[in-house]
């Protein structure tokens, strides 16, 4: 019985020590912190690279790719004028001038509508696009009235003479109509002048009208704009090319 107690006072303590280490085995189940948020900054891309491509082939690109003009000149020269001294030649006159865009060294032409796609400008695109349909509409317009108007002065549209028979008693009478009718046609005839000349000056306004939205000298500053641009990008010019800046905007609800 002693040797029982003794056993009991032995294990006793040793089973309180033995608690603590076991306790401080069991690992702590503690609440997770509050996650690290990254600050919110503008994200500005990263400026495009440029080509690796060596000088002798950026200079390619460009003589195939740049925007240049060809400048026409229509001049009227009359050899011999009276002057102080008598007859001398007289200094040629400029009738009309033009000029008319083209793409790279082989000069592809950019007629129309095609010079502001090359600049990549929606805006005029749309506005050429306009004014060459009210360009159109316009010369139709006028061709009609034209054609019209020629139609009364050649007396289609006016109305036609009858037969009159000397035999029958109403000869007077037809004749005196035919007469009438005479006179309706050259009234019609007298309108139908001015109809055609009304219609011949708006297809002329018409054939003249330009559809394009910028004049000549503002079409030279845009291809040079668009040369130079491609000269950055194509790394032959000093400038690095413009990078595009987006904007980010963050809503809280």
């Amino acid at each position: 019985m002693i040797r029982n107690l003794l056993l009991s006072v032995v294990l006793v303590p040793a089973a309180s020590l033995a608690a603590p280490a076991a306790a401080n085995a069991i690992p702590s189940i503690q609440e997770p912190g509050p996650a690290d948020t990254p600050s919110v900054e503008a994200v500005t891309p990263q400026a495009p690279e440029r080509p690796v491509l060596s000088f002798a082939e950026a200079k390619e690109q460009y003589e195939l790719r740049h925007i240049g003009f060809d400048d026409y000149v229509v001049t009227a020269v009359s050899p011999w004028a009276v002057g102080n001294g008598g007859w001398s030649m007289s200094p040629p006159k400029t009738v009309a001038r033009w000029t008319l865009p083209y793409e790279g060294k082989h000069k592809k032409p950019l007629e129309g509508v095609a010079f502001y796609e090359k600049l990549g400008k929606a805006d005029l695109v749309d506005e050429y696009q306009s004014n060459m349909r009210k360009k159109i509409l316009i010369g139709v317009a006028g061709g009609a009235t034209m054609v019209a108007g020629s139609a009364l002065i050649l007396g289609v549209l006016g109305p036609k003479d009858k037969d009159c028979d000397l035999g029958r008693p109403d000869f007077s009478a037809c004749v005196r109509g035919n007469l009438d009718r005479g006179d309706k046609r050259l009234t019609l005839s007298l309108i139908g002048m001015g109809v055609a000349l009304v219609g011949v000056g708006v297809l002329t306004y018409g054939v003249w009208l330009t559809p394009h939205p910028v004049a000549p000298y503002k079409a030279r500053e845009l291809a040079d704009g668009y040369n130079q641009q491609l000269q950055r990008e194509l790394g032959l010019s000093d400038d690095p090319a413009p990078t595009r800046t987006r904007a980010w905007r963050t809503s809280w609800t």
